[in-house]
């Protein structure tokens, strides 16, 4: 976990490898039989901080006897608290929640929100002047507890001379009750590995997954779409909505990130420069072609603003506008009723449709997102499949009364065009037979 390095002249220095970083401290001239003392002390520090537990009495009796040098070199990289820090009295649980969240200069906004909620989620349930040490696992249930019954205020607005609406809003959703206590967990064990607190009082909670919630799923049809788009008020708006429903584009970052330098026509192709998934190695950007619904959005749009503006929405630049009000305005204005999740539901369609023609694979590297998280949060079954199955059952009834063969009884001729290498059975089975029964027979032979 911790190794030597020699820097040569008898220099040393110990390396290891955290959360995928590598930390250093340097040792100077020193012995080797101390150099690997040091090594053991940092390894299990190291460890300890890992797991969230706290360090035994023989090593916490050897950091008080280090020199004042050492202690710092290892506060520095975050291996323990400065002696600053640990003279300064019990830490209080807002002045840690407000130090943390202040370091985290990696967060993006959004997170940055989600971190302020759970923030004062804890302040208003423990109250700030707690002292950090004094939470334990109890008080850890009663944290999730707390948010399970815990009512959010309403938040509707109010007109000039109005009162201001006090009745409780919706509960929590469970999704996000264990969001939160996840964060909250990787909140305190931060206070651990920062030698604040002696154990994570969240450690052994166990928090579900976050699972889809399909109460809140809804099929946006290309028709609706087709209709929204004919509502919108201006080419942008156009370009969002097709862009969110037939390219599958995230709202409003990857929109936000799309510039034409990144839309090749001779090609076919769209580069899309995903923010949200940049921190993955591969995950900074994808590759989708120009499908056919986009062509005629984004060739308007380019003719009235492509020499004006570096990016393809030059109008909704502020990505915290709220958008959500406007298409509220213009799904009203179609004569459709609102559905839940309005962007995700309209990414989440487009996957699911293009999952009839392209395999699973294909359509994700498209989307930016794993197979997994596309069948637990994006595709679904939707009238469409119902339809077409109740349609293919009537076409086989009709079929065995007539006498008809079906496909799967008639031997295809082999097209006479095709070469003697691709005369297969393969070419035989699918010659004549329509696309989607290919893909079921494929299907069936896997």
């Amino acid at each position: 976990m911790a190794s030597i390095i020699d820097d040569g002249n008898g220099r040393k220095r110990v390396s290891w490898i955290i959360d995928g970083k590598r930390k250093q401290i340097r040792l100077g001239e020193i012995s080797k039989k101390d150099a690997e003392t040091i090594r053991g002390k940092i390894a299990a520090i190291v460890k300890a901080n890992a797991f969230g537990v706290a360090i035994d009495s023989d090593l916490i009796a050897w950091l008080d006897g280090i020199s004042e040098t050492l202690h710092k070199r290892m506060a520095a990289v975050g291996l323990i608290p400065s002696r600053k820090q640990e003279s300064a009295g019990p830490m209080t649980l807002a002045a840690f929640l407000d130090a943390y969240i202040k370091q985290r200069g990696d967060m993006k906004e959004s997170t940055a929100i989600t971190y302020g909620n759970v923030r004062r989620n804890l302040v208003e349930h423990f109250g700030g002047r707690k002292i950090l040490a004094d939470i334990h696992d109890g008080d850890a249930d009663g944290f999730r507890l707390y948010l399970l019954t815990h009512l959010k205020k309403s938040r509707k607005k109010r007109s000039k001379g109005e009162q201001a609406d006090k009745s409780p809003g919706k509960k929590l959703a469970t999704n996000t009750v264990n969001k939160r206590c996840q964060i909250a967990k990787k909140i305190f064990k931060a206070a651990v590995r920062q030698r604040l607190i002696r154990s994570n009082p969240f450690a052994d909670m166990r928090v579900a997954t976050v699972k889809a919630n399909r109460e809140r799923d809804h099929f946006i049809t290309a028709q609706d779409a087709a209709t929204l788009i004919e509502e919108c008020p201006d080419t942008q708006w156009r370009l969002i909505i097709a862009l969110s429903r037939f390219g599958g584009l995230r709202c409003p970052s990857e929109h936000l990130a799309l510039r034409w330098a990144d839309i090749n026509w001779e090609r076919g192709r769209i580069v899309v420069h995903s923010p949200k998934t940049e921190h993955r190695a591969g995950g900074e950007l994808r590759i989708i072609p120009i499908f056919p619904e986009l062509v005629e959005p984004l060739r308007e749009a380019q003719e009235l603003y492509g020499d004006k503006s570096e990016f393809v929405i030059s109008r909704y630049r502020d990505a915290g506008q709220n958008l959500r009000t406007q298409f509220l305005k213009i799904i009203k204005r179609a004569g459709l009723k609102p559905w839940p999740r309005l962007f995700h539901n309209l990414r989440a369609s487009r996957q699911t449709e293009l999952m009839q023609s392209f395999p699973i694979h294909v359509v994700c590297e498209w989307l930016g997102n794993s197979k997994l998280i596309a069948q637990e949060h994006y595709l679904r079954v939707n009238e469409g499949d119902f339809e077409k199955a109740t349609n293919q059952t009537r076409s086989l009834k009709s079929g065995a009364k007539s006498g008809a063969p079906n496909d799967e009884n008639v031997s295809q001729p082999i097209p006479d065009h095709l070469s003697d290498n691709e005369k297969t059975p393969e070419n035989a089975i699918f010659s004549g037979v329509s696309q989607d029964r290919q893909w079921s027979l494929l299907d069936s032979n896997q």
